[in-house]
């Protein structure tokens, strides 16, 4: 292989659709919290920690979960691996904080 030359991807079909099934239940679960958040509101209770809890679902389960879970589909047919630090820093702190400005 040269430089330059493009690695053959191979996708897992199964890996793909459980990355899929991570993305639509963390929605759910967003929805879900998301949907407590208004009933204490209308209730005239406390309801900006399930609006966090809601951001939390969103961006743990949905985001963070669905990236890694679709990574590992991926096969270039070579040997690689992560850095855990990197990958806490790099996308699980974007991703929450992202997720819980949308929901909020």
């Amino acid at each position: 292989m040269r430089a330059g030359d493009q690695l053959p991807m191979e996708w897992d079909i199964v890996m793909s659709f459980l990355s899929f099934v991570a993305a639509v239940f963390g929605s759910w679960c967003s929805l879900v919290v998301i949907e407590q958040a208004i009933f204490a509101r209308w209730m005239k209770r406390p309801w900006s920690l399930w609006v966090h809890l809601a951001g939390i679902a969103l961006g743990a389960c949905g985001i963070w979960t669905t990236q890694f879970v679709g990574m590992a589909a991926l096969d270039l047919g070579i040997e690689f691996s992560f850095r855990i630090d990197y990958i806490v820093v790099s996308s699980s702190i974007p991703s929450f904080a992202e997720s819980h400005r949308s929901v909020w």
